[in-house]
């Protein structure tokens, strides 16, 4: 692996985090069984006050994890199922396009393997997005050779390794990368999705590949919108996985929970996908109950289960066709929501080890290394302003090998697994 020094170091992590801002935008936002029985470790976070004008959001967020404590327990039978806990390799994420090409970001990237590894992590999510990976793409062979080499590093530290294989966020806030779609048919995406997906396999030969848990996303991205139809997709992933030489990997697709469930019982019934994949955000309703139910089809139908989005997203308002908006994921800095993060990593954690899911990822990776107290100097921050404040106190904590209170207690849901 490579090294560097202290101070290139928090050079390398700064450019790695700090130029991320948001590579992530939502629509929304085994198996043997065990005889152990493990306990949730205590909230690791100090209590910090909830300024006034988040005090019903916080609230009513409570409220929503405490019914799906309660929920969890009303299903709870003791037995238990081994989970392998991953989380996002941020850093390698492909909407930051072009800044993945620059020197010293691979060497960035192994800092941020090294600080995810010390905390316990034992797998990693990196998105690998259409069309980024297909042969015509601008300096294609140059994206090839990175996720290449960070593919070979994740397997070589024994980690698992997930690929999600969905949409780039093109011309938005979210990515530089401009791609115009107005050309693009549902025929021509189904070949170019299989062509990438092989390539992925025999470049990457990750353990899980997510060919898309979003059917709503790829149908705003592409532009293609009879995807978000669940008879579609199905056709879609089924022209993908036809004829596809798998290796060893599990290929994934599923939802959102804020998606319908017509999705997951298409898909599980009438393709040969090894795994049913679920995404997590917003938490009001049944978007978490659902998950449970998810599961429950998945393994109905002979299917693995993984989880390799999920984060607590911090509204009560219903998702929108496309992303997530600023005002919502400038929340995620602050420390005041810290223990209510820690109850949602919990009841995740325990919905994966009640109903078989193999594989979890918590998305925002960053918020494990450092967060921000709320002050009136960064109340009315921009979002680029707030993230630009948390993920420089992240770098800099991943340099000197600290975790935030957050990565403290998903360190320790991690050890409680074992």
């Amino acid at each position: 692996m490579l090294k560097c020094g202290r101070s290139e170091g928090v050079a390398l992590v700064l450019l790695m985090i700090t130029s991320l801002l948001s590579c992530r935008a939502v629509s929304k936002p085994a198996v043997t069984t065990s005889a152990f029985t493990t306990t949730a470790p205590s909230a690791a976070s100090t209590q910090v006050a909830v300024p006034n004008e988040y005090l019903d959001l916080h609230s009513a967020l409570k409220a929503d994890l405490d019914r799906f404590d309660g929920f969890l327990k009303s299903r709870d039978t003791g037995v238990r199922y081994p989970v392998v806990f991953g989380t996002e390799l941020l850093t390698a994420n492909s909407n930051r396009g072009p800044d993945l090409l620059k020197p010293g970001t691979l060497q960035g990237t192994f800092v941020n393997l090294d600080s995810l590894q010390q905390m316990g992590v034992q797998g990693v999510t990196i998105n690998v997005a259409y069309p980024v990976y297909t042969s015509d793409f601008p300096q294609y062979q140059d994206y090839v050779n990175y996720f290449k080499q960070v593919a070979a590093e994740v397997h070589r530290r024994g980690m698992k390794l997930d690929v999600e294989a969905g949409v780039v966020f093109h011309d938005t806030e979210y990515s530089p990368i401009k791609v115009d779609f107005a050309g693009l048919t549902l025929a021509k995406f189904e070949s170019d999705m299989h062509s990438m997906l092989q390539a992925i396999i025999d470049d990457l030969k990750p353990d899980y590949i997510n060919l898309g848990a979003e059917p709503d996303t790829h149908a705003s991205l592409t532009g293609i919108h009879e995807l978000n139809n669940p008879q579609v997709y199905t056709q879609f992933v089924n022209y993908v996985l036809s004829g596809l030489e798998r290796g060893t990997t599990k290929i994934a697709a599923g939802i959102g929970t804020w998606s319908s469930t017509a999705f997951v019982e298409s898909l599980a019934k009438s393709t040969s996908l090894d795994c049913i994949a679920i995404h997590i955000y917003p938490v009001l309703g049944d978007y978490l109950t659902k998950a449970a139910s998810i599961a429950e089809t998945a393994t109905q139908y002979g299917k693995s289960i993984i989880l390799d989005e999920c984060w607590l997203y911090k509204t009560e308002s219903p998702p929108g066709t496309i992303a997530g908006t600023t005002a919502v994921y400038r929340l995620d800095s602050f420390s005041f929501w810290a223990p209510l993060d820690e109850q949602f990593l919990a009841g995740v954690a325990k919905l994966c080890r009640m109903y078989g899911i193999e594989y979890v990822s918590p998305f925002w990776a960053n918020f494990f290394f450092g967060d921000l107290d709320y002050a009136a100097e960064n109340a009315n921050l921009t979002y680029s302003e707030t993230v630009a404040q948390s993920n420089k106190v992240a770098a800099q904590n991943i340099v000197d090998g600290k975790r935030g209170v957050l990565g403290e207690y998903y360190s320790s849901l991690i050890v409680a697994d074992r």
